[in-house]
C-alpha cells in the first residue's frame, strides 16, 4: 500500500496558523505522536477513527453526537488539520485528536489501541489506470485495520466511483476478517447518522450515486 501522494502543505498557510496546531495538546506531527496519542487516548473507554477526514466536518459532528468517546482524525493535509482545530476551538471540543502523519507512521503509534468505528469516506478514487495503485483501500489495507479494531469493529466506506467501489469490496472479501453487514447504492447518508460533507454535496449535485458499504471485524488476528 502506498502511503501518500500529493501535497502536504498549502501554499497559502500562515505560520501563525500552523503555531496553533503545534500549541495544541489535540495535534501531533511524527515528533511527539506516540506520547501524545497514548495521553489522548487513555481518556476515553471507547476510540474511533477517521482517514482522510477533508473539512473535518464528519468527525466535528460525530465527536459532538458522542461526547463521551474518543475520534482521532488521521489526514496528511495541513490544511484540513487547521480547518478543524479552528472548529474545535471555536466548539469547545475536547474529544478529538488530529494529526498530518500519512497512515502507515498512525499505525505504529497506535498499536496498544483499538478502534469501535473506522471511518473512510469519499477517499480519493486515483481514477487513472496508471494511478490505481495509489488508492488507500487494497487487500493489504484491510490486514492493517484489523490490527487496530476492536472485534466486530465497524468499517463504514463511502464513495461515489464505481471502479473504485469494486476494488473496496474484492479486498474486503479477500479477508475472511472481515464481513460485509451492508452495502447500498443511493442518495441517503444513513450509515451511524453520517453527516452530508462537502464531498457528499457535490456527489449529489451531479446526480451521481453513492456507494455506501459496511464491514464488520469477525475475526481478531491470533
Amino acid at each position: 500500500m502506498k502511503d501518500f501522494y500529493g501535497r502536504k502543505c498549502s501554499k497559502t498557510l500562515k505560520k501563525e496558523d500552523i503555531d496553533i496546531l503545534y500549541e495544541g495538546y489535540f495535534f501531533s506531527d511524527n515528533s511527539s505522536l506516540k506520547k501524545k496519542i497514548n495521553n489522548f487516548c487513555n481518556q476515553f473507554s471507547k476510540l474511533n477513527l477517521e482517514i482522510g477526514f477533508g473539512t473535518g466536518d464528519c468527525l466535528i459532528d460525530q465527536a459532538q453526537k458522542s461526547p463521551e468517546e474518543g475520534f482521532i482524525g488521521c489526514d496528511p493535509f495541513m490544511s484540513g488539520n487547521l480547518n478543524i482545530a479552528k472548529k474545535m476551538k471555536d466548539l469547545s471540543i475536547k474529544n478529538i485528536f488530529i494529526t498530518n502523519v500519512t497512515f502507515l507512521d498512525f499505525l505504529n503509534s497506535v498499536k496498544n489501541f483499538y478502534f469501535s468505528k473506522l471511518f473512510i469516506l469519499f477517499p480519493d478514487p486515483w481514477p487513472k489506470k496508471r494511478h490505481k495503485k495509489r488508492r488507500l483501500i487494497n487487500e493489504e489495507f484491510t490486514d492493517y485495520i484489523s490490527q487496530i479494531l476492536v472485534k466486530n469493529g465497524k468499517v463504514i466506506i463511502i464513495t461515489d466511483h464505481i471502479d473504485y467501489q469494486k476494488n473496496i469490496h474484492i479486498s474486503f472479501e479477500s479477508n475472511p476478517r472481515f464481513k460485509l453487514v451492508k452495502s447500498l447504492k443511493q442518495k441517503k447518508l444513513f450509515f451511524e447518522n453520517i453527516f452530508e460533507t462537502k464531498y457528499y454535496k457535490k456527489a449529489i449535485s451531479k446526480n451521481t450515486i453513492i456507494h455506501h458499504s459496511l464491514y464488520r471485524l469477525v475475526e481478531k488476528n491470533s
